[in-house]
């Protein structure tokens, strides 16, 4: 027989006065122990009740308690019991059941989206391992390790692009701004080709996470294209007050911009044959910072946001692109290596030395090469220095000089990479005379400093004014100085845009001649430019037709019309937020 009774009331349910004798009888009782004064009471009670009018219990009575952890488990354990009971007590038989199967149909890779955003190349890699460096307290920098797939290769210094979604937070502030449901289905529609998924349904939370850029910020463009769709008479004139005022705010709209890969250097060189494992290994500054607008919660950085929150296991959509082709060390192991960088900035650097540690191992003569780092303390964001950095310089294969910002008395009293570059200047002019290659990577404010630094040393050593000394600089260096810059201003400038198409205009081979840029020859074919002083960095993809005209609004059109495509790298589009990247 089986009695179910309602546990909730500590009072007996009404007594039906019928006999049990006979009669067999189990109790499961349901309660939670956070009630103590009534747990567990009306299922005893009916125990005992069942005993008293000549029941005969078959199993001990069993007790789930819903406040923790093993209460299907309890219940399970009770149930087993009884049917073993029951075959005994009637010379059953237990026959299990058919399981109601369901069958699962494969009808995606997962990787469709790519092929909307247009992604080439793109296929699913798998994290391996995600670790905090930094010490509780400071600005998070994690270690993030991927298996690449099969037939896919990086080399140390590389770019690992990364499709990535839009923070959770973001996207549902976003949907509730316009009384949506994150689960409502929307098809889209375009008259012209779009980087969005068409012509089929698709939920609005995944739209929103995957398609859009809702961080990025809105140009004077989208503010118009808002303005000549809008119904609203009263919200065509705020737009009309925002675009006035685009100079002094920033806004953030997602009506014209597609998600678009993270790229971050890759600080190790994946072996293929080693333990069959392609591992690539990247170093991240995870950003959190006030939000510009003023709201109270923090900006939360795309790219690094995503990254962060990768377990192992996870598969991701990942390519490796090739990047600069002179950042990347020298074949000669003889030519010393002298590396600036800063916090995350280390992860080419990093790589830069394993691979001549392993060249190392194998026997071969490595040259001793010199990094300066800058961080903050050397128990906060030291990063690799118990483990990586102590190895190799233990070897002989680098001599790591720091610098920490929050407690440069520990540092020789140099607080910035600038400064313990001055104050071992002499061992760089030795490095030089040695045939060195000097590479840095990290914000474009550090490179300058670094710049400055070097450019010091050589008015020393020559005896020379300001100017003579900044000349010599660029001359002695073409060819031996490779920088990979990031930064974390999404603002644009129009002027340096046209300052170089003017530069590229019928010039397909040259030498950047602008004093902001660096040497960097063959524009088109290696499809890169660094700009020392850390301003937007541009790829042209393809060669242009007609030229442009000296009135801005003139060239605003013929760029729109041009079959120029420009890729200009921010904190918005591809992410500046520390990683290392160009």
């Amino acid at each position: 027989m089986s009695q179910l009774t309602a546990p909730f009331s500590s009072s007996p349910p009404p007594s039906k006065g019928s006999a049990l004798v006979g009669g067999k009888y189990g109790v499961f009782g349901c309660g939670n122990r956070d009630w103590m004064q009534t747990y567990e009471r009306i299922p005893t009670l009916c125990n005992a009740l069942f005993a008293q009018h000549g029941g005969e219990q078959l199993v001990p009575r069993g007790e789930g308690d819903a406040g923790g952890g093993e209460f299907f488990e309890s219940f399970d354990n009770w149930e087993a019991l009884v049917w073993e009971s029951l075959t005994k007590a009637y010379n059953t038989k237990v026959e299990a059941a058919p399981t109601a199967g369901i069958d699962v149909q494969t009808v995606s890779t997962g990787t469709a989206r790519t092929e909307v955003l247009r992604q080439a190349g793109t296929a699913l890699g798998t994290v391996v391992e995600n670790r905090v460096l930094t010490a509780p307290g400071a600005p998070v920098k994690r270690h993030i390790a991927f298996e690449l797939p099969e037939g896919m290769t990086s080399r140390a210094g590389a770019y690992l692009a990364i499709l990535l979604t839009n923070p959770p937070r973001d996207v549902k502030r976003a949907i509730a701004r316009f009384g949506l449901s994150p689960e409502q289905e929307v098809t889209l529609s375009s008259g012209g080709p779009t980087s969005l998924p068409v012509g089929k349904p698709i939920i609005l939370f995944t739209l929103l996470s995957g398609y859009v850029e809702l961080s990025q910020p809105a140009t004077t463009r989208d503010l118009d294209l808002l303005a000549k769709v809008c119904a609203s008479p009263t919200s065509s004139a705020a737009l009309a007050v925002l675009s006035i005022s685009y100079s002094e705010l920033r806004f953030r709209s997602a009506c014209s911009s597609r998600c678009s890969p993270r790229c971050a250097s890759d600080s190790t060189r994946s072996h293929p044959r080693r333990s069959g494992t392609r591992a690539v290994h990247l170093s991240v500054s995870v950003l959190e910072a006030p939000a510009i607008s003023g709201r109270a919660e923090p900006f939360l950085g795309v790219g690094s946001t995503y990254l962060a929150e990768l377990r192992p296991g996870d598969n991701v959509q990942l390519a490796v692109r090739a990047s600069n082709a002179v950042f990347h060390p020298p074949a000669d192991l003889a030519v010393p290596l002298v590396m600036f960088c800063a916090g995350a900035g280390l992860a080419p650097m990093r790589g830069f030395l394993q691979e001549r540690a392993m060249q190392k191992k194998a026997g071969r003569d490595v040259t001793t090469s010199l990094l300066f780092f800058g961080c903050r303390a050397p128990k906060e964001d030291y990063l690799y220095a118990g483990d990586d950095l102590k190895e190799w310089a233990e070897s002989g294969v680098v001599d790591v000089r720091p610098a920490f910002s929050r407690i440069s008395e520990e540092s020789l009293g140099c607080k910035y990479v600038q400064d313990r570059v001055w104050h071992d200047r002499a061992d760089i002019v030795q490095a030089f005379i040695g045939g060195c290659k000097f590479f840095v990577c990290g914000s474009g404010k550090a490179a300058s400093g670094v710049k400055a630094a070097l450019v010091r040393v050589i008015k020393e050593q020559k005896k020379v004014g300001d100017a003579e000394a900044a000349a010599a600089f660029n001359e002695i260096t073409s060819g031996r100085l490779a920088m990979d810059l990031f930064e974390a201003s999404p603002l644009l400038n129009f002027q340096m845009e046209y300052i170089v198409f003017l530069e590229l205009r019928g010039q397909q081979k040259r030498q950047w001649r602008h004093a902001d840029f660096l040497q960097a020859s063959d524009i088109l074919d290696s499809g890169t430019a660094h700009i020392l002083t850390g301003g937007p960095v541009f790829i042209v993809t393809t060669s242009f037709e007609g030229q442009p005209a000296d009135d801005a609004k003139h060239f605003v059109k013929w760029l729109a019309t041009s079959r120029v495509f420009i890729f200009i790298f921010s904190s918005s589009f591809i992410v500046r937020e520390g990683l290392s990247l160009s």
